[in-house]
């Protein structure tokens, strides 16, 4: 074989090769998402099965993706989360969680001025609450590595040009609506908490235990908490 027909074979199997990595690249969630769909066995996460993961038409179909066990999670972010998301606290993971369903309502309805109000009430309250969990969390590399994971997750949440393009639309209208008329007590923190399937009476006993597990501003608060949580967590 002449040196000039061995360059033109090598240069061809170099495009050869760009363009099967050029489609590998494009066409990874394809994939990836048959993979799953067709080995992923669903696990028992804190009481609760798992969705089967989604097929790749039904995850990439519409913009608001499978969500067959109608929690308000997309199923393989719920998936996705729950992975990412097992070495954390339950309580942490429960926020954390409850954080990205209200992320995800961003590509799952139009929001106009009662869906805004209703995002900024939810969100404020999972703040709160996440606020105050935080001060009970000794470990910071939990906290450190629950902010990676949110930030992963948000990520997922627009993993489509359509989805992404939601997801800016609505979050410029919660930027121009972000004054609306709330008013959430920043001191009932119990009742801030309440409904979020958290075990919240252990981790108040807990933190109201050492005081200095608690930033300044939170421990000046310490009064108004204790008289939440003795009402909800010691009924008679």
């Amino acid at each position: 074989m002449s040196k000039e027909k061995s360059k033109i074979l090598n240069k061809r199997n170099i495009i050869i090769i760009f363009l099967v990595l050029i489609t590998a690249f494009m066409y990874r969630n394809v994939f990836i998402y048959t993979y799953m769909h067709y080995t992923y066995e669903p696990k028992e996460v804190d009481g609760q099965l798992e969705p089967p993961f989604p097929s790749y038409s039904s995850a990439f179909g519409t913009i608001q993706g499978a969500d067959v066990n109608k929690n308000g999670l997309r199923d393989d972010l719920e998936i996705f989360a729950n992975e990412i998301l097992n070495d954390l606290p339950y309580e942490l993971r429960e926020v954390t969680k409850l954080e990205l369903k209200n992320w995800s309502l961003f590509t799952t309805q139009d929001m106009g001025t009662a869906e805004r109000k209703k995002w900024w009430l939810d969100k404020l309250r999972i703040d709160r609450c996440f606020n105050f969990l935080e001060s009970s969390v000794e470990s910071p590399i939990e906290l450190n590595q629950m902010f990676d994971v949110m930030d992963d997750l948000r990520d997922r949440i627009g993993n489509t040009s359509e989805r992404q393009k939601a997801v800016d639309i609505n979050r410029q209208g919660m930027i121009t609506n972000h004054y609306l008329d709330i008013n959430i007590s920043i001191y009932n923190i119990v009742a801030i908490c309440d409904g979020m399937k958290i075990n919240l009476c252990k981790v108040v006993k807990n933190t109201l235990g050492s005081s200095n597990k608690w930033r300044p501003r939170s421990y000046q608060l310490q009064p108004k908490i204790y008289k939440s949580f003795y009402e909800k967590c010691h009924k008679k």
